[in-house]
């Protein structure tokens, strides 16, 4: 590796690898037949080297990140689970059980950030929030760095890690490489500071997987049968063939030549459905083709598509399709199954990766000094009960009256308790300013208790 370069260049980017192809041949008097091995499929190679820049590679062309990005953008079942989780994960806001959390949280950027990690956690396996911090060594200000454009530092002798390199294109080796200092709980004035998310998985020293990792190969087969169906299709629907070249029996070198040319036309999901031309000065010189029509092939293909998404389901964790709009065969999708299958989600998968979000928000308000827990609310409309909702408004009433009580006590101006109702309570604005309205005097006229009605 030269040092104007970091990474392969474009041209290579998650392409995929395949073996090489096998032949055959049957001589006879008149007659050579060689069989021609299509294009297969090897799954992407996920391996951690170190580089002699300081950074360990993410991937076989340290491009593993962009991979899964990819992936993602490519399979419709896929993308929809990610979506889908994520949002799930990130909830309906950051609430902390102190008013100078929940206040903190909304100065420093947080609530803006946590949907975008939710994302990273769900979609890469972790996240990286670039920490900056103000004169005073406080931290003033924190934002999201997509998990792609970070690369992972050597490691002490105890785990930690010495240091992060960011860079925007890790494909183009010309782009340039920062280092970034890792987060601790003390900076300096004005210093940058990378916090990361890597939780722990078997078989990585350094970076984390997603936890769909045993479904990519699954994802791959859904990505790639869209591919194949929709080249099929552009191209009308063609059969695979058989082709008998009547011109004379080439030289085996020759034969090998034409069997490369052909299948590097025709072979791959890229290349269903193209047709071949050809040319002779008659009519017995002419190759013949034979159509080779694949036997019950709706079933087949419907069974490849059925399969994947199970598989891809059974990746992502998902204990019910009904609760993403699939609906399988034997299950009536009820209300019932639907929240016991909700209940189960949340508790097996959603709370903990919303742990991981919990604990970074609480990381940064400790080190500016701010104790106490962070929850994430929740938005599922399936986990909701009336003890949920009663506890809720309770604890809006408390939250109303400790933030009056604290601007009468000159602890918080009314600014900034006017933004705290608005942003945790959802109070509009002007029913916000109206609670620290100075009181104005209302002349009460007292009726009598029993009026005469007179016509």
């Amino acid at each position: 590796m030269n040092k104007n370069t970091h990474s392969p260049s474009k041209a290579t980017r998650n392409t995929r690898k395949t073996s090489p192809a096998k032949t055959s041949s049957v001589k006879a008097e008149r007659m050579a037949a060689m069989s021609v091995s299509m294009e297969a499929y090897v799954e992407k190679e996920y391996v951690e080297t170190s580089s002699d820049r300081g950074w360990v590679n993410y991937g076989d062309d340290n491009l593993f990140p962009q991979y899964l990005s990819d992936l993602y953008m490519s399979s419709a079942v896929h993308s929809a689970l990610v979506r889908s989780i994520s949002t799930m994960v990130a909830g309906n806001g950051l609430e902390s059980d102190t008013s100078e959390g929940q206040l903190s949280i909304l100065e420093l950027g947080i609530y803006k950030q946590y949907p975008k990690l939710a994302h990273d956690l769900k979609l890469q396996g972790g996240f990286y929030l670039e920490v900056k911090r103000d004169g005073n060594s406080k931290i003033s200000k924190v934002s999201h760095i997509p998990f792609q454009e970070i690369r992972i530092g050597e490691k002490e002798s105890n785990g930690d890690i010495l240091g992060f390199y960011h860079c925007l294109d890790w494909s183009d080796g010309t782009c340039p490489v920062t280092p970034v200092a890792p987060f601790k709980s003390k900076g300096t004035p004005g210093s940058i500071q990378l916090m990361s998310c890597l939780p722990y998985v078997t078989g990585s020293n350094t970076y984390p997987h997603p936890d769909y990792m045993g479904a990519v190969n699954w994802i791959e087969v859904d990505k790639n049968t869209a591919l194949f169906h929709n080249n099929n299709l552009a191209n009308g629907l063609t059969p695979g063939l058989i082709i008998n070249w009547k011109n004379g029996i080439p030289s085996p070198e020759k034969r090998e030549a034409l069997k490369d040319e052909m299948a590097d036309n025709m072979s791959g999901v890229r290349n269903a459905g193209k047709f071949i031309m050809t040319f002779s000065d008659n009519e017995q010189g002419a190759p013949e083709f034979t159509p080779v029509p694949l036997p019950d092939a709706h079933n087949q293909y419907q069974f490849i598509t059925d399969e994947a998404t199970n598989k891809i389901m059974i990746g992502h964790r998902v204990v019910s399709p009904a609760m993403f709009g699939v609906r399988t065969s034997g299950s009536l999708g009820s209300t019932k199954e639907l929240e016991t299958a909700a209940m189960l989600f949340h508790h097996n998968v959603i709370t903990h990766m919303q742990k991981y979000l919990t604990d970074c928000t609480e990381r940064l308000l400790a080190a500016n000094g701010i104790a106490g827990s962070v929850d994430i609310t929740n938005d599922n409309p399936l986990l909701v009960d009336k003890e949920a909702i009663n506890e809720e408004s309770s604890k809006a009433v408390e939250v109303l009256s400790n933030l009056i009580t604290r601007v009468n006590e000159n602890k918080l101006t009314k600014k900034q308790a006017t933004l705290l109702l608005t942003l945790q309570l959802g109070y509009s604005q002007e029913d916000a300013n109206a609670l620290f309205e100075p009181e104005v005097e209302v002349e009460v006229i007292e009726a009598p208790i029993n009026p005469e009605i007179t016509e």
